[in-house]
């Protein structure tokens, strides 16, 4: 008989547990490489993260040239190096960039500041105890508004009148002038009177320039600029007041009020945005006005003040007998030039600071300078301590304030 010969094979149950078991295996593996925790997303972090450090790396190389003697650096230097690295513009509001690999990124993480991440404005400039804060108004913060430039004088040209572009005072009726194209905003236009050439620093006798605290508000601080950037002309003419209250301030209900002067047409508003830095996330410019010193006053001076009224303009200084802390606000306000409050007093005069009197007087026919405000966003810090000193020297008093380094993120 032939023998049959019996064939061994895989039954279905053997065919359906391997299934099973490389199921397992292509899960777990799958797992493993795409998984949250996995491989790839693993190495796709790292690449990130070499990606962040590689790019901090080339900005604190891109920085060392900029070390200040005390081994610091400005804020300004670090967005500049941010931008040259990753071709970014660090402005407000924005959280994110990306490098040039394409990745998305914080900017804290990029953040390389000089003083770690700062410290907030409320926690340095306590208004309830003063005396006991170390940010007092006053202070010099290193704010740069930049250099003045061609474009600079078509929008101030825009007013109805063309700037002088010279270090000459303006002569023409509501001209701008005493600076020049090249020159810094945050320094000073030629002063009106040579006997009154601006509050001096100790360091260098020569005029203060740059940018100070004028004032805090719910953490917003808005700066003054030290000097006078700017001369303005204000003539003696049928109700030239009114008309460079307009130029000056952009007052809107004066349109209404002297329809015939030709405000908004003849005459523009000034545009001050050109002292707007958003590198240092600056959000307005304004300049000084009378109603603005007077609330300035009536909050750290006495309430409801009216600074026309000599006996209270007069409390900033030191010889008065209820001066504010020992006269640190009178090289603050008067800055020993003469320079306009904006405002219309008479149909022809407007208010002015004048150094001669100690005084808010009212004037025309001068060429008297302007102080710029500029507010800061609120997200702005300051470094955790003052980085120096600064003297000055006013009617022969000396005051030291501290000098702050913004940090903005």
């Amino acid at each position: 008989m032939n023998k049959i010969k019996s064939t061994k094979g895989i039954t279905l149950i053997s065919l359906v547990i391997t299934i099973i078991i490389l199921l397992i295996l292509a899960g777990v593996t799958i797992a493993t490489l795409m998984g949250n925790n996995g491989l790839i997303n693993k190495a796709k972090d790292a690449s990130i993260t070499t990606d962040v450090v590689e790019t901090k790396e080339q900005i604190q190389l891109e920085l060392m040239g900029k070390y200040n003697e005390d081994s610091t650096y400005t804020n300004g230097d670090v967005i500049v190096a941010v931008k040259k690295i990753t071709g970014n513009d660090i402005e407000e509001g924005v959280e994110t960039i990306t490098t040039k690999k394409g990745n998305t990124v914080n900017i804290a993480d990029l953040w390389i500041g000089n003083s770690s991440n700062g410290t907030d404005v409320e926690d340095l400039f306590d208004e309830s105890g003063i005396e006991d804060a170390k940010l007092h108004i006053g202070d010099f913060i290193n704010y740069s508004a930049g250099e003045w430039r061609s474009s600079d004088m078509t929008t101030i040209a825009n007013t109805g009148v063309i700037p002088n572009n010279s270090t000459n005072n303006p002569s023409t009726s509501y001209q701008f002038g005493g600076f020049t194209v090249g020159s810094s905003r945050s320094e000073n236009a030629t002063p009106y009177s040579t006997s009154y050439n601006y509050v001096q620093d100790k360091a260098t006798n020569s005029a203060i320039t740059g940018w100070r605290l004028f004032d805090v508000n719910n953490g917003v601080m808005t700066l003054i600029s030290a000097g006078c950037p700017e001369d303005y002309y204000h003539p003696n003419e049928t109700n030239s007041a009114y008309i460079s209250e307009y130029i000056l301030t952009g007052n809107e209900s004066l349109k209404t009020t002297y329809p015939s002067l030709g405000l908004g047409t003849t005459y523009k508003a000034r545009n001050w945005d050109m002292y707007i830095n958003r590198d240092y996330n600056a959000t307005s410019a304004s300049i000084l006005t009378k109603a603005k010193l007077d609330e300035w006053y009536s909050k750290y001076i006495t309430a409801s003040a009216n600074t026309y009224t000599n006996t209270t303009f007069q409390k900033i200084y030191k010889t008065s007998s209820d001066c504010v802390r020992d006269g640190m606000y009178e090289s603050l306000i008067d800055n020993y030039s003469y320079y306009w409050l904006s405002s219309a007093h008479r149909s022809n005069d407007v208010y002015d600071v004048n150094p001669s009197s100690e005084s808010v007087g009212d004037s025309y026919t001068h060429a008297f300078g302007v102080r710029i405000l500029v507010s800061l966003s609120s997200n702005v810090k300051l470094s955790e301590e003052a980085v120096g000193t600064k003297t000055v020297v006013s009617r022969s008093n000396e005051y030291t304030y501290n000098v702050w380094n913004l940090i903005t993120q």
